[in-house]
Formats: structure tokens, sequence, C-alpha cells
């Protein structure tokens, strides 16, 4: 009964039907596929500091809850690549050179998600986490758009869902100040108003 193993990097790994637990981190892997992973047992897949650009061969480990690929060489996330995997809980892709949160919408068990230190500058890209319904901690830290002076006040409005950003515990005191910030009236609008009133009547 084999239920972790962390292997010596000999590749590809051998069809291993009861492993749960599989550590490649710095194996010099250049890519998914060449792995040839066979396993429905598999829940922990770890595989940090390779040489991986493209998330794809995880067809066939259907259980599969955990993906580490930090400190890999990828510069985007194509949806499909992960069809394989929708039972995935946790995804860590730190230290990467994504530049955008594609590919990410079919995960709809993914409770944690670390795209810390990218290349991500755009606030718009958090718009595509909408859909992760499970989503409860995310990690952005060291992308460009957390440099941003409102960028903790616009991942909270737009994900109101998360329990933990970067780390830190969202409280409900913050709930309310990024809903104020983005749902006060826009400046002027009462100025408007009242000009649009008829004159008065009294004296």
């Amino acid at each position: 009964l084999v239920s972790d193993w962390s292997s010596t990097c000999a590749l590809p790994i051998s069809p291993l039907p009861t492993l749960h637990t599989l550590a490649l981190d710095g194996c010099q892997v250049q890519s998914l596929p060449a792995l040839q992973l066979r396993s429905a047992s598999l829940r922990v897949l770890m595989l940090r500091g390779n040489e991986i650009q493209r998330v794809e061969g995880l067809d066939e480990v259907p259980s599969l809850t955990e993906l580490y690929l930090d400190r890999n060489k990828l510069r985007s996330v194509d949806e499909p690549g992960l069809y394989g995997v929708p039972n995935l809980t946790t995804l860590s892709l730190t230290e990467n050179f994504l530049r955008s949160l594609d590919g990410l919408r079919g995960l709809r068990a993914l409770a944690r998600l670390h795209v810390g230190s990218n290349r991500v500058a755009d606030l718009e890209e958090v718009d595509k986490l909408k859909a992760l319904e499970s989503l409860s901690e995310l990690i952005c830290q060291g992308n460009a758009m957390a440099r941003k002076p409102v960028y903790r006040s616009t991942v909270l409005y737009r994900l109101p869902g998360l329990a933990v950003l970067d780390g830190r515990r969202i409280t409900p005191e913050e709930r309310d100040k990024a809903a104020a910030v983005f749902e006060a009236p826009p400046p002027g609008i009462y100025l408007a108003a009242a000009a649009a009133l008829p004159p008065s009547s009294f004296p």
C-alpha cells in the first residue's frame, strides 16, 4: 500500500492505484503530460520549482484536490487543462509569470487560490474569480494590482464570499468600508438633484 511518495525524479511515474500524495518539487519537470499521471486515488500533487509552462495532462487524476505549481514558468492557465480536476479545492500558482486570472472559472469547488508574486496588473482581473462560488481564501500580494490604493477594498467588494485575503482575515468593518466606497453616490449627485427641484413656494 502506497499512500504518500516523494519521487527521486524518475519519469514517467508508474501507475500507483493507491497513491494519495505525490511530491516532485525541484525535479526539473518540463511538462505535466510527461509524468503520465494515472491514479484515481491521488489527492495532492506538488510540483513546485520545476520548468512547467502549461497546465495540462490532469485528465486521469479525477480525485485531485490540491495542486501546487509554485515557481514554474506558467504564463497563463488554459481552462481545458483543468477540466479533469473538478474537485480541486486548493490551487497554488505563486511565483510564475501570469498576467491574467483566466482559465479558472470552471473550478467550482476551489476554496484556496494562491497567485501571489505574478505579473497581474489590472484589478479588473478579480472579476474573473466571481464564478468561483466556494472561494474563501485568496493570495494576490506581490502582483502590481496589489499595490494599488483601492486593491483590498476592490477585492472585498467584488468577492464578498472571501474570508481571508493575503493571509489576513477579513473583518465585518472592512466589508462595510468597502461597500461604502463602491456604493456611495458619485460626487455632485446631491447638487444635481437639488438643481432639478422646482422653485420653492415659500417666501
